[in-house]
């Protein structure tokens, strides 16, 4: 065990002040509190332990957990010396995280790049942006610091478009643009809800197609908030299909939500011209509008 005492005059979070100087995300560090690998004057404590001057932490140092390349196959649609938008898989998680994750998008990248710039997160190398596991689309990653830095300032100021498509529960007869506010549901702080004095959040749906109760919908997002599609489309009543957080049980012949990034449109940092790739939306929803 290596111990720490906390010197610091202000009281701060447990996990926020380990995150300082340990090399681990967040998640990862609030796993080995819940462990007991992390502990606070020889007690267990919780993540969001306020520490206080002369506490002593002590530390169980494990190994440090390495990506291993894996050859997954990825469908590139566009590539460039910069960057590339490749094609994500459902089922496959963008990067590793608290559960250290033996296969993800990043395992994938490695294999085929493995110079993938870094900058504050090991565990994210030319990630700029994710997708929900079980959502399938494209992803955009980052080839070189430079670029990773740009793209990261163009999704923070929201210079990316990003149009996903998405089927849901009834028939959504026109265009629809959700206005609210995201944050952890107090119901369930494993879910997305909105909530008064959450993040801001906008998403526009716009129906496509309509058969037997089931809608295909355009969504464009302006912002990027976790599960934000997914939460706005249960708010207006149009659950997404398949989406055993906010909607029900999969069925259909569903595994999962029926959600695809199918288009992403940005300014490229080095030519400075607009970028704009695109997919196929999945053969499957077709299959599923006719159940």
């Amino acid at each position: 065990m290596e111990k720490y005492t906390y010197k610091e005059e202000v009281s701060q979070r447990l996990d926020l002040y380990l995150r300082n100087f340990l090399e681990e995300t967040r998640s990862q560090i609030k796993k080995s509190i819940e462990e007991g690998k992390i502990l606070v004057n020889g007690k267990k404590v919780k993540a969001g332990y306020q520490l206080l001057p002369g506490d002593e932490i002590s530390l169980e140092k494990s190994a440090p957990y390495e990506i291993f390349p894996q050859n997954l196959h990825l469908d590139i649609l566009y590539e460039d010396e910069d960057l590339l938008v490749v094609n994500k898989p459902k089922g496959l998680v963008v990067h590793p995280g608290a559960g250290e994750e033996e296969s993800s998008l990043v395992h994938g990248l490695l294999y085929l790049y493995p110079d993938l710039p870094v900058l504050d997160d090991p565990l994210r190398p030319g990630i700029v942006h994710r997708l929900d596991k079980d959502t399938e689309g494209l992803l955009l990653v980052a080839k070189n610091k430079e670029t990773m830095k740009d793209l990261f300032a163009a999704f923070k100021e929201r210079k990316v478009k990003k149009t996903y498509q998405c089927l849901v529960h009834g028939h959504l007869k026109e265009e629809v643009v959700v206005d609210e506010p995201l944050g952890r549901s107090p119901k369930d702080r494993k879910k997305m809800a909105v909530v008064a004095g959450g993040r801001p959040a906008l998403s526009i749906f716009r129906p496509r197609l309509f058969k037997r109760n089931k809608s295909l919908v355009d969504v464009s997002i302006i912002t990027g908030r976790t599960h934000q599609i997914r939460v706005h489309a249960a708010f207006i009543d149009h659950p997404i299909l398949g989406d055993r957080v906010y909607s029900h049980k999969p069925f259909y012949g569903l595994t999962s939500q029926a959600l695809a990034s199918v288009s992403l449109s940005f300014v490229h940092p080095r030519t400075g011209k607009t970028l704009t790739v695109t997919r196929e939306t999945p053969e499957y929803f077709y299959q599923v509008l006719e159940k």
